[in-house]
């Protein structure tokens, strides 16, 4: 009995301990993605200004735009749920979301070059490859969810 209970003692004990480790290994990194690349970058404090001053105006916009962007959608739906539906007026409400689409787009752009124009060149440097590997990431993360319904509101038309 005694070594039963011993047993079972150790052997919890070992778990215990192993998952202690494991939880460690992902605590180390906590750092948001502004922050990693803000310490990768070794930004002077004018430069560190200067940047979040560009990601908070393209935020701002952004928050816009994905506003307006869920209204095109809804009114997409709302104007497919009725009973008069003609192909001219939703070819035009699909072309008002794919131009915000596209505005969105040129935005990511447009903060892209503002940040690199505040770059020295070794930290030009940095910046490119850095997202070099982000958008390999991304195309990364769209081949996981192919094949899964992810889609949602007017893409389901597609």
């Amino acid at each position: 009995m005694k070594k039963t209970v011993l047993a079972i003692l150790i052997a919890s004990l070992l778990l215990l301990g192993i998952s202690e480790v494991f939880a460690q290994r992902g605590k180390r990194n906590n750092q948001t993605g502004q922050e990693k690349i803000v310490n990768l970058l070794k930004l002077t404090d004018t430069q560190l200004v200067k940047f979040k001053e560009i990601r908070f105006t393209n935020q701002e916009s952004m928050i816009d735009m994905q506003a307006n962007l869920k209204k095109y959608k809804l009114e997409i739906t709302k104007y497919m749920d009725g009973n008069d539906v003609s192909k001219s007026n939703l070819i035009a409400l699909t072309d008002k979301a794919s131009n915000l689409h596209s505005t969105m787009k040129n935005s990511r752009i447009n903060m892209w070059f503002e940040v690199y124009n505040i770059l020295d060149a070794d930290q030009k440097i940095l910046w490119k490859k850095h997202f070099r590997q982000m958008g390999n990431k991304q195309k990364g993360m769209k081949k996981q969810r192919k094949g899964r319904n992810c889609n949602k509101g007017f893409n389901r038309f597609n």
